[in-house]
């Protein structure tokens, strides 16, 4: 086990953690990118778990939690709020105090200072969940990772792409940040690449095309945006979930009622749905209508997939077209990058 691994698997004393449950954990743990660990254990600090599939759940569900980079205390809170939420003018900030300003926001969010850094809970934990822990992906919902690594560190550690954050640099999101940070590296040409993992298995020699971590991971972000953007990971994925409702509407007339006239997209591990509060709460009383759903993608798609919900990004809420696969590869060699398809 890493030494990176042991530190998290330390915030689990006292769990009684069975063979297949420890295993996955070690596979989360080791494919956790560096912002995913700092949530993790605030989430732990926040949710205080007393069973060991709590635990689990947080692990797979931390999209629920957001970071504040470098707010380690109520200080750098306030200021962080004033700079980055409230965005106070400049001549405004001379008359406030951001300690009092920090320990006034601190006490009106459900967060924690972790590590250096303030995470939070932004949502409530996702209803769509698989009933045994095990069977949950063990890497992050992102588009493309990249794994680093450092003189400082030759173990090497992952960032990951888009990065989720509501208040980051687009150019320098946390997910990056963290991962200088735990390289103790100052910039990008002090790193080396040493793994990459796409959502799309059409992109492959990834790696073999960079000369440098920069220019890799300045792709990687760029990719990341305009996955998120385009919001599905399957082609003609629209039309195929309109057939589901179609096989749903002469199936199952209750859930029809929750789910005629939504849509839905494929992020290349779950199907996101639109939802109303209400059918949240119904799928929260009726994890077998869960089961139903996904049997009746796997049907019409012939895709095993966990399920959510899908809130919109800035770039849906504006109503932007929807893109496939192709038309995402078509914006990857704009951006430069070489994009070499295998027929599968």
């Amino acid at each position: 086990m890493s030494d990176q691994n042991a530190a998290l698997f330390d915030k689990l004393d006292g769990f009684y953690v069975t063979k297949s449950e420890h295993d996955w954990l070690e596979r989360r743990f080791s494919n956790m990118t560096e912002k995913e660990k700092i949530l993790f254990q605030g989430a732990m600090e926040l949710e205080k778990p007393q069973e060991i599939g709590h635990v689990m759940r947080i692990a797979s569900q931390l999209d629920c939690y957001d970071l504040f980079y470098g707010a380690g205390d109520e200080a750098a809170l306030g200021k962080f709020v004033m700079e980055s939420i409230e965005c106070s003018s400049d001549a405004a900030r001379p008359f406030l105090n951001a300690e009092h300003l920090g320990a006034a926001y601190h006490q009106s969010q459900n967060g924690a200072f972790c590590n250096g850094h303030y995470v939070r809970n932004i949502k409530l934990a996702d209803p769509f969940v698989e009933e045994d822990p095990t069977l949950q992906p063990v890497a992050g919902d992102y588009a493309i990772r990249v794994k680093l690594a450092s003189r400082s560190n030759m173990e090497g550690i992952w960032v990951g792409f888009p990065d989720s954050g509501e208040y980051i640099d687009s150019n320098h999101p946390d997910e990056l940040l963290l991962g200088l940070d735990s390289l103790q590296a100052e910039s990008l040409s002090e790193c080396i690449a040493l793994e990459v993992d796409c959502c799309l298995p059409q992109l492959t020699g990834i790696l073999d095309q960079y000369d440098s971590a920069s220019e890799l991971v300045r792709h990687a972000i760029d990719f990341g945006y305009v996955w998120a953007e385009q919001g599905q990971g399957a082609p003609h994925w629209l039309d195929k979930w309109q057939a589901v409702l179609e096989l749903i509407a002469e199936n199952d007339p209750m859930l029809n009622s929750y789910l005629r006239g939504t849509q839905a997209y494929y992020d290349g591990r779950r199907v996101l749905i639109e939802c109303s509060d209400d059918f949240r709460d119904f799928m929260r009383r009726s994890k077998e209508t869960s089961k139903n759903i996904k049997q009746y993608i796997y049907q019409v798609t012939h895709i095993k997939c966990g399920i959510g919900p899908y809130e919109k990004t800035a770039a849906a809420a504006s109503n932007a077209p929807v893109a496939d696969v192709e038309e995402t590869l078509r914006q990857m060699k704009d951006l430069g990058v070489d994009v070499v398809v295998e027929d599968k």
